[in-house]
C-alpha cells in the first residue's frame, strides 16, 4: 500500500459496533444441518437469501438494521470450504448503472476500499447439506450506508457463496470472475440517502476527511511520541478514503489528506496543536456519521500500538463529547477497541479512564454509571461463548468490582 506521508521510518445482547465487527469484519461462523440425499430433497428448498428488519437486541426504539439471512440447500456436487460474501449497489438507474455503496464503518467495509462488504465463513460443506432454518449471515444498518446520490434510491444487496480455495477478488463490490463463485442471489429494498451522495458532495465532506485526519494525528501525538503503528493506521484510512475516486480527483483528494497529515504533525511538535478549532469546523460542516467516522478513526488510532493510554483516553472521552455524539455508540466503539488491547487494559492509567468516568462527576453519579456497566458487561459474558470477548467482558467486570470498591 502507497505510504502517502514519510516521518522517521514511516511517514451495539451484542452492543452494536461489537457486532457490527463479529458478523462483518472477524466474520461469522454457522454451522451447516447434515441430510441424506432424499431428506434434503423433502426438506430442504433450494438456497436463498432475504432481508428481515430488527432493531439491536430485539429493543423497542433500537438501532434498526436489516438482517441479511439464508436458508437452503448448498449447490455442490463435492465438498467445499465456503463462506458467504454481501456487497450493495444502488440500482436506482436500472443494472446496466449498478454503483457501489459505501459504509462509513470500519467493520463493514472492503479490505481496501470503503464499499460495503460482509463476509460470513461456513467452513466445510458436503453435498446435501444446507439449513434448514433462515440463518443470520449478516447484518446491514442503512444508517451508516451511502450511496452515490442523495434523495430515494434503490439499493441491491448482492450475496454470493463462493469457494474459498478459488475465491475471486472482490472490488467495489464487483467480482474479478465468475470462477468461485458458486451461487448468488440478491434483494432490493428502497432507501433515502438524505446527505449528499459521495458523488456529489460538496467541498464539506472532502474538508471533514482532513479534519478528520487532524483529529487523528492529535490522538497519536497527544502522548508526546508518533508511533509507527498509528501513522500506519492513518495511513490505512487515507488509501481507503482515496479509493472510489480517480484521475485528478484522487490525486486532489490524496494530496490534501497528506497535507493534513504532516500540518497536524508539525503543529504537534510546536506544542500548538489544537482540537477545539477542528471540532467546531466539523460541528459546523459535518454529520453524526461523518462525527463518527472520525471517531472511529482516532479510537483506532488509540488500538494501534496495543496500549490503551491515559491521555489518549481522556482526549477521546472530551472529542465525543465536544462533538455531541450518543456516547452510547461511543462506549461501544470504545468497548470494542479495549478488546483488542489484550492485557494492557491493566495498565491504562486508571479506573475512571477504562470504565468511561469523568473525574468531574460527584459520587452518587460513579456509583450510578458503574451499577449500569456492570449490568452490560453481566449480561454480555452471560451470552458470549469461550474467547477472547469472553475473557475481556471478565475482565471490565473485574474492573467494575475494582471501582465500585474504590467508590465505596
Amino acid at each position: 500500500m502507497e505510504i502517502l506521508f514519510v516521518i522517521g521510518l514511516l511517514i451495539f445482547g451484542p452492543a452494536l459496533i461489537s457486532w457490527l465487527f463479529r458478523a462483518m469484519k472477524a466474520g461469522a461462523t454457522v454451522a451447516v444441518t447434515g441430510k441424506s440425499f432424499d431428506e434434503a430433497m423433502g426438506n430442504i428448498p433450494p438456497l436463498a437469501v432475504r432481508l428481515v428488519d430488527k432493531t439491536i437486541d430485539d429493543e423497542p426504539g433500537g438501532l434498526a438494521y436489516k438482517a441479511i439471512e439464508v436458508k437452503g440447500l448448498f449447490p455442490v456436487a463435492s465438498s467445499k470450504e465456503v463462506a458467504f460474501v454481501a456487497s450493495v449497489f444502488d440500482a436506482t438507474d436500472g443494472e446496466a448503472e449498478l454503483t457501489p455503496v459505501i459504509c462509513v464503518i470500519e467493520a463493514a467495509q472492503e479490505p481496501l476500499t470503503p464499499a460495503f462488504f460482509q463476509r460470513a465463513e461456513i467452513g466445510q460443506i458436503q453435498p446435501n447439506q444446507g439449513f434448514i432454518k433462515w440463518i443470520e449471515i449478516g447484518k446491514l444498518v442503512p444508517q451508516f450506508l451511502q450511496a452515490p446520490y442523495s434523495g430515494s434510491r434503490t439499493l441491491k444487496v448482492v450475496v454470493r457463496l463462493v469457494d474459498t480455495n478459488n475465491e475471486p477478488d472482490i472490488s467495489m463490490g464487483f467480482a474479478s470472475t465468475s470462477s468461485g463463485v458458486l451461487w448468488q442471489d440478491q434483494k432490493v429494498f428502497k432507501f433515502v440517502q438524505e446527505a449528499k451522495g459521495y458523488r456529489e458532495e460538496s467541498e464539506h465532506r472532502t474538508e471533514s476527511q482532513g479534519l478528520s485526519v487532524k483529529l487523528a494525528m492529535s490522538v497519536a501525538t497527544v502522548d508526546g511520541c508518533f508511533d509507527d503503528s498509528e501513522g500506519a493506521v492513518i495511513n490505512a484510512w487515507v488509501s481507503k478514503a482515496i479509493s472510489p475516486f480517480d484521475g485528478d480527483r484522487r490525486e486532489d483528494l490524496k494530496t490534501l489528506l497528506n497535507d493534513s497529515m504532516k500540518e497536524a504533525y508539525e503543529q504537534s511538535a510546536r506544542g500548538d496543536l489544537s482540537v477545539s478549532p477542528i471540532v467546531g469546523r466539523l460541528n459546523e460542516i459535518t454529520d453524526d456519521n461523518q462525527k463518527f467516522e472520525a471517531m472511529e478513526l482516532c479510537f483506532d488510532v488509540m488500538a494501534a500500538d496495543g496500549l490503551a493510554d491515559e491521555k489518549e483516553m481522556q482526549l477521546l472521552r472530551r472529542l465525543g463529547s465536544s462533538l455531541d455524539l450518543d456516547m452510547k455508540e461511543l462506549e461501544r466503539i470504545r468497548d470494542l477497541k479495549m478488546m483488542n488491547l489484550s492485557s494492557s487494559i491493566e495498565s491504562a492509567g486508571s479506573l475512571e479512564d477504562v470504565l468511561g468516568i469523568d473525574p468531574d462527576w460527584d459520587r452518587g453519579r460513579v456509583k450510578s454509571h458503574l451499577r449500569k456497566e456492570f449490568q452490560k458487561w453481566n449480561a454480555r459474558i452471560n451470552n458470549l461463548p469461550l474467547g477472547d470477548e469472553r475473557d475481556h467482558a471478565q475482565k471490565m467486570l473485574d474492573l467494575i468490582g475494582e471501582a465500585r470498591n474504590k467508590n465505596g
